[in-house]
């Protein structure tokens, strides 16, 4: 009969395991609750199984597990944001360029007429395209991932850009995953889903012959984070943990 994986750890890591899992379990569940307590040992030890040891920043605090239960109760209260344009009025690769009226439009009917907390937000589009029957390979979830807390359109060098902020959600799928890609800059953009307005876009002739559709209203479908933009203004500029 094998033992418990749990049993192979040293008894201050088990400590932290069993303490975190148990303030985790019932707000997320057992897989992820799981997840969460092997990650907060992971941050204060390192090694494999019993030859595990602490990190060289837990070793100075003299009463251990107090300081380990209340960073503990710490991190589990902590949010991830991701900030960054997700939007301008440059002219795109598909042939289409959003005006600011567009954005203005966006802000007013849906960020400050109705919950903006409704708008969403995936990875490479995996969540538009699960609804088309679609999947979208080596994404971490094909579910939404972020909720806006705040936007502001900003104007610089005569391009209007939507500067949006959001929250990430921890209990996604694959959560560690998708941490590791945003730490390590996988995901470095923003891209956006919109829909127009019948009658809310005119077709402009440019000076070489080409055509462009310039957008004055529509809706935003859905923001997503992306390591190939199409607006490559829509960029993310910040990611933390408050």
């Amino acid at each position: 009969m094998k033992s418990h994986p749990l049993n192979k750890l040293p008894q201050g890591a088990r400590d932290i395991w069993q303490d975190t899992y148990l303030r985790a379990k019932v707000e997320y569940g057992v897989e992820r609750a799981s997840e969460l307590a092997m990650y907060m040992v992971r941050k204060h030890y390192k090694g494999e199984g019993t030859s595990m040891i602490l990190r060289a920043e837990s070793v100075e605090f003299k009463s251990e597990k107090p300081f380990l239960r209340s960073a503990i109760g710490a991190e589990l209260s902590k949010e991830y944001y991701v900030e960054g344009y997700i939007a301008s009025t440059e002219p795109q690769k598909d042939g289409v360029q959003l005006t600011r009226g567009f954005l203005e439009y966006v802000v007013q009917e849906q960020f400050e007429r109705s919950d903006r907390a409704l708008l969403k937000g995936d990875l490479e589009h995996a969540a538009d395209l699960k609804e088309k029957g679609r999947r979208v390979a080596g994404v971490e979830t094909d579910e939404d991932v972020l909720r806006l807390d705040d936007y502001k359109i900003v104007d610089e060098h005569g391009v209007s850009k939507l500067w949006c902020r959001f929250q990430v959600d921890r209990t996604a799928d694959n959560f560690d995953k998708l941490l590791y890609k945003l730490k390590n800059q996988f995901y470095d953009s923003f891209s956006a889903s919109f829909s127009i307005d019948n009658g809310g876009s005119t077709l402009v002739r440019n000076l070489d012959g080409s055509y462009i559709t310039k957008a004055y209203k529509g809706k935003l479908k859905r923001a997503t984070l992306t390591g190939t933009p199409i607006d490559k203004l829509s960029v993310l500029t910040s990611f933390y943990q408050v």
